[in-house]
């Protein structure tokens, strides 16, 4: 049987195979003279085939009744570190992200599934999902996922990394979130819009903690008899199709405003190595975008846990973040955008977490962190070629560490970052 891998080289070897040959082709009209016995085939079959710059190649029916895409992004970076105290400066190339996902349909659009597999620093499988969409009409839907996926942690932790205006997440997103989890999530929309729904909500349970910097990382098998637990609202003027469809910035310069606001709610049963957590996670969360150019968003995370151990000890967190940026009017050429943000995070206690981006070049924080504050100041130059789908960006961090005492040293550190990405 071929796995998921062979089979989207093979589908893209078979469009390549298929567009190579046809000046037309089946999917323009019928077949043409030149020939193309792939697409010729295909199109007898009733089945379309298309592909968008960025958006990857799509076989369809003609009745929508079954989908397959196959699509991919690569993301290749500079990262240098000057560190303060005795840590080594770091100066490094390296493939960011090399991701390949198929999704689509089967039987009717109610019935979707996705698989994405990251293939830099090794395979690795990200995504493995089945949605039901079990009831709808004109204004709302319900819909069921099952499966590894996000798991609407926060605001840009489920914004795709491709569509980011900075390098990396804020150090206050990779801690609070940014990790996926195994379980079922129940969600819906309600009252269209143009953009999609007005409203979107989802509660769900999940095997694992989506806090990137806690060490409750069990991804597949839950420990205990208990699962955590997450529930969330997010409105939007304009409409959305939920939290992953969303992006940063404004670069379309649609002339309209468009707000949204949104807020999370997660109850941790975590259990690992044999020691349990108890706990809780709020999530609040914003984004504008004004229609010419301007955009914001910010995000707070408050969080506690208890460890559930002969002396219970218990650690209170938060964290909190707001960027803006200017995107120039798209045009013929290249769009420029220009943004800043400020993040900070507080651990009052012995902390559960850690800076989440703490593993070495992935992120503008450097160091795990044991109690006190950590201020991270970032600016940014984006160069936009053909929006998020292709862009390179440059990136500099300032994070300072203020540490309680006896939890380490202060110290100051500084980043630079360039990445390009290209969507396929």
């Amino acid at each position: 049987m071929m796995n998921p891998i062979g089979l989207g080289l093979a589908v893209a070897a078979t469009a390549t195979f298929g567009f190579a040959a046809t000046n037309g082709g089946p999917n323009g009209g019928g077949p043409d003279k030149a020939g193309s016995p792939v697409l010729d085939s295909l199109w007898q079959d009733g089945v379309k085939v298309s592909y968008k710059p960025g958006g990857g190649v799509t076989f369809s029916s003609e009745k929508g009744d079954y989908s397959l895409r196959l699509s991919g992004r690569v993301q290749a970076r500079w990262h240098f570190t000057a560190l303060d105290g005795a840590l080594p400066d770091t100066n490094s190339f390296q493939a960011r992200r090399a991701r390949v996902k198929l999704d689509g349909n089967v039987w009717n659009d109610d019935i979707s599934f996705m698989m994405q597999m990251e293939e830099a620093g090794g395979p690795s499988i990200l995504d493995v999902l089945v949605n039901w969409r079990f009831w709808k009409n004109d204004d709302a839907f319900i819909a069921l996922s099952l499966g590894l996926q996000k798991f609407r942690a926060g605001l840009q932790s489920d914004i795709s990394s491709a569509n980011l205006e900075f390098a990396e997440r804020s150090s206050v997103s990779a801690t609070f979130a940014d990790n996926r989890a195994t379980g079922a999530l129940l969600y819906g929309g309600l009252g269209k819009a143009e953009g999609g729904h007005s409203f979107m909500w989802h509660v769900g349970a999940m095997n694992n903690d989506t806090a990137a910097g806690s060490g409750m990382l069990a991804w597949v098998a839950n420990e205990s008899n208990e699962l955590n637990f997450t529930g969330g609202l997010i409105w939007a003027m304009e409409g959305t199709h939920g939290p992953t469809s969303l992006t940063e910035g404004d670069l379309a310069h649609s002339g309209k405003f468009e707000p949204v606001v949104g807020a999370n709610y997660a109850i941790l049963n975590d259990s690992f190595g044999g020691v349990d957590n108890e706990g809780s996670s709020i999530n609040v969360y914003a984004q504008v975008k004004t229609g010419n150019g301007i955009a914001a968003q910010g995000e707070v995370f408050i969080r506690t846990d208890e460890l559930q151990t002969g002396a219970p000890a218990q650690a209170d967190s938060m964290g909190w973040y707001l960027q803006g940026s200017f995107t120039t009017a798209p045009g013929q050429g290249t769009q420029w955008g220009f943004g800043a943000r400020i993040a900070m995070l507080t651990f009052d206690d012995p902390a559960m977490l850690s800076v989440g981006t703490s593993v070495p070049g992935s992120g503008p924080a450097f160091a795990t962190f044991v109690q006190g504050d950590v201020t991270e100041f970032s600016g940014v130059i984006n160069a936009y070629y053909h929006e998020h789908k292709l862009k390179s960006q440059l990136v500099v961090s300032h994070q300072s560490i203020d540490a309680d005492a006896g939890f380490g040293a202060d110290s100051d550190n500084v980043a630079v970052d360039v990445m390009a990405t290209l969507s396929f």
